[in-house]
């Protein structure tokens, strides 16, 4: 993912077309991210409770 959000600071990614992210992203996509593991924890932590295995 870090090499991702590098890719169009550097000459490479503007030799093919890219352009950076406007900073206001920035925040939205950690606050992804960290939704997206608290959920994936919880979800997994009722799994186990319910089915006492894991797939």
């Amino acid at each position: 993912m870090i090499v991702g959000l590098i890719i169009p600071f550097t000459p490479f990614g503007a030799s093919i077309g890219f352009q950076a992210l406007p900073l206001p992203y920035f925040p939205w996509l950690l606050a992804i991210l960290l939704a997206y593991c608290v959920l994936t924890q919880v979800l997994k932590g009722w799994y186990l409770k319910r089915f006492h295995t894991w797939l």
